[in-house]
């Protein structure tokens, strides 16, 4: 298997919808891989993009099921896009009604002699977390497509401020996951160590993460690349396993993306300030038409050839 995101990359961030621990990624965080807003062309796509007034379309009868292929020991309830589930007309915006991922060469938790992660499960584990630590009322921290190397929370900090909230008050996957230090999620995942595995471990959460943040959620997401295209070369979590679960997560308002873009002129530059944010932009609010398609964490990343919404190119004003 290609190396993917574990959150934005198998191996880098927690996933690429935001976990923040030194290890590999997530949405909203996850490895170099993947993965986790400006003003979006449709690119075409007139399908009921945001703020589309059409009506969802009635159920093809003719549809495939979201997971054609089913992966071996998948917990049936850790996909929820079944046979019978509403289908919309294809476009960009839905994957073409077609999971992002690849059911050639599942993966096999027993084979890998790794744990089985049960998504409905770990979502509810989520959510106690959740009511457990009072991170309800902030908007949710997801991002993708993004070096790793320079540090998430760095996007993470850049967006707090933006929105006039404290340095670590808005709550990401590592709140939720936190897989450092010696608690049971560190212990897990340390079961967790060839790429592929890694690539599971980061998808269950993923989708795990997606179904159990509620409200507001913002994803950090590079400038001038499609919002599910997020890396030029590789699939991301963020649009195979969170965009699909989010917007079908009736807990969630709204999904705003925040282009950023790093300015490369001045190596002496404060990390901070080297990356620059663009205008936020809503692309999905509850009721509107789900995006993506739900695909099974047991599948491969894979990258959509057809671009859907092309994020802001953020204007760095040159040096003095």
């Amino acid at each position: 298997m290609h190396q993917q995101n574990t959150p934005s990359d198998a191996g880098d961030q927690q996933g690429e919808s935001g976990g923040f621990s030194e290890q590999q990624e997530t949405s909203g965080g996850f490895s170099d891989s993947q993965e986790t807003e400006g003003g979006f062309n449709n690119n075409g796509d007139d399908t009921g993009g945001p703020g589309s007034s059409s009506q969802p379309a009635a159920p093809n009868p003719d549809a495939q099921p979201a997971n054609p292929n089913p992966a071996p020991n998948a917990p049936a309830a850790n996909n929820p896009g079944q046979p019978n589930a509403v289908q919309y007309p294809p476009s960009a915006r839905n994957n073409r009604n077609q999971p992002a991922a690849s059911a050639n060469d599942p993966f096999n938790p027993e084979d890998a002699s790794v744990p089985v992660i049960n998504v409905a499960t770990r979502a509810n584990q989520f959510r106690q977390t959740i009511t457990q630590d009072g991170l309800t009322g902030q908007p949710w921290f997801f991002y993708s497509g993004l070096d790793r190397k320079k540090k998430d929370s760095i996007y993470k900090r850049n967006l707090e401020d933006r929105l006039q909230l404290g340095h670590g008050t808005m709550p990401s996957m590592n709140n939720v996951l936190p897989n450092a230090g010696g608690g049971e999620y560190a212990i897990e995942y340390n079961a967790f160590q060839t790429l592929s595995s890694l690539d599971y471990y980061w998808a269950a959460n993923s989708k795990a993460y997606a179904q159990a943040v509620e409200g507001r959620v913002y994803v950090v997401l590079p400038s001038g690349h499609g919002v599910n295209q997020p890396y030029p070369d590789k699939g991301s979590n963020w649009w195979t396993f969170e965009v699909p679960d989010l917007t079908r997560n009736a807990r969630v308002d709204s999904i705003t993306v925040v282009p950023v873009k790093e300015d490369t002129s001045n190596v002496y530059m404060e990390p901070a300030e080297a990356f620059h944010l663009g205008e936020e932009n809503v692309i999905w609010r509850r009721g509107d038409e789900p995006i993506g398609f739900p695909a099974s964490e047991l599948h491969h990343l894979q990258r959509p050839d057809e671009l859907w919404e092309t994020v802001q190119d953020v204007y760095i004003p040159s040096s003095p």
